[in-house]
């Protein structure tokens, strides 16, 4: 799976699920090196920060995240994104 979200801002904050049956993934930020990650735990966590990037250059961004684990999943529950007059819940 690879989901690509545009947004206007500052910000971007990421969240989602974490528990056994989920993998690891990676999140690349305006064509920059990947930032990988596993969302693995012993325990089900709903609404955990899986990304947080700020201080970007007011102006359009892209956001790429891949699950990288063939037969685990990845759980997306929201993106957030803020920027000078621009607020952007999903």
């Amino acid at each position: 799976m690879k989901l690509m979200l545009l947004f206007p801002g500052t910000s971007i904050q990421i969240q989602g699920t974490t528990g056994s049956t989920l993998g690891t993934y990676s999140v690349s930020l305006d064509n920059g090196s990947p930032l990988i990650a596993n969302a693995t735990r012993s325990i089900f966590s709903a609404q955990q920060l899986m990304f947080l990037a700020s201080d970007l250059k007011q102006q359009e961004h892209h956001v790429v995240v891949s699950n990288l684990e063939e037969g685990k999943g990845l759980a997306l529950d929201a993106f957030m994104a803020w920027g000078q007059g621009v607020a952007c819940f999903g």
